[in-house]
């Protein structure tokens, strides 16, 4: 199988969707966590936000947040979140045929199941940061009509393009693609999920806070893509290439939202429920804070 003459990014997102909803093998998985995010993610904050609903809200920002610079040129990236998780599904359809049709309706339920695992924590505690209410910079309109900005931990941006680039980690070589293949979509979707992991404190969405969350939900929900390593080594790699935030300050924001991570993962050991220790951390934090 010889190397295909694109990138993963010059696939298109609306025959992707298209070819998945048309195809009944595809189209209830897709339906589904088309639900499961309208109900849990956006008919739960609006409701919130039009006082339909009293939650809890606790604030997670942290200082370390402000060594990141607001950056909103960097908005496309964060943007670019749905595609980029769309996109290569575009790839499987047309070099797998059915099978990537197949695969489509898995990744749609990967994602549901994503979606449905966060809302186990944000039906007990919705969580907030301080974000610039006013942007004159294309895109930040949409993110602030759209995000009523209730659900940060965990970071479903996070949480999402983890799943991603597991996902097709493992997938490539179950559908015939090349070492040579799998080495270069790989890096592509690694170096894309970093990229939008970034833009999450760079763009003022997100606290150093939420990261760590997303990453320990991911190694409970899909342990056999994403290992407890493989959520050391993305932390690892988390703004080592940053031109905007200084060397000293990139080791600060790594090393706070690894030891963050390990203490989640600690603490799971004695707890029931996988939300358990993500609660006693914010109310404590929320304690120390208010």
């Amino acid at each position: 199988m010889s190397i295909d003459n694109t990138n993963i990014r010059n696939y298109k997102v609306f025959p992707a969707v298209l070819h998945g909803i048309f195809h009944l093998s595809s189209l209830k998985s897709i339906l589904r966590a088309a639900k499961i995010a309208f109900l849990e993610f956006f008919v739960h904050q609006f409701a919130v936000k039009w006082k339909l609903r009293k939650d809890i809200i606790i604030h997670v920002d942290h200082p370390l947040d402000e060594k990141v610079p607001f950056t909103p040129e960097k908005v496309d990236v964060y943007l670019d979140f749905v595609a980029f998780f769309i996109r290569p599904l575009r790839m499987l359809q047309k070099r797998c045929g059915k099978n990537g049709v197949k695969r489509t309706g898995e990744f749609a339920g990967l994602v549901g199941d994503t979606y449905k695992k966060a809302s186990e924590f944000y039906n007990l505690f919705l969580t907030t940061t301080h974000r610039p209410k006013k942007v004159n910079y294309k895109g930040f309109g949409l993110i602030h009509a759209f995000d009523p900005h209730y659900l940060c931990v965990p970071s479903l941006h996070i949480a999402i393009v983890i799943l991603t680039y597991s996902y097709y980690r493992k997938v490539l070589p179950e559908e015939g693609f090349s070492p040579e293949e799998q080495a270069i979509y790989n890096s592509e979707l690694y170096s894309g999920a970093l990229a939008i992991a970034e833009t999450v404190l760079y763009i003022k969405q997100h606290s150093v806070n939420c990261i760590p969350a997303a990453v320990y939900m991911m190694t409970e929900l899909v342990p056999s893509l994403f290992t407890v390593e493989d959520g050391t080594n993305f932390i690892s790699d988390l703004f080592v290439k940053s031109n905007e935030v200084s060397e000293e300050d990139c080791k600060k924001i790594r090393e706070y939202i690894q030891d963050r991570f390990e203490r989640l993962l600690l603490e799971r050991q004695y707890c029931e429920n996988w939300t358990e220790p993500l609660s006693r951390w914010l109310l404590e934090y929320h304690g120390q804070n208010s």
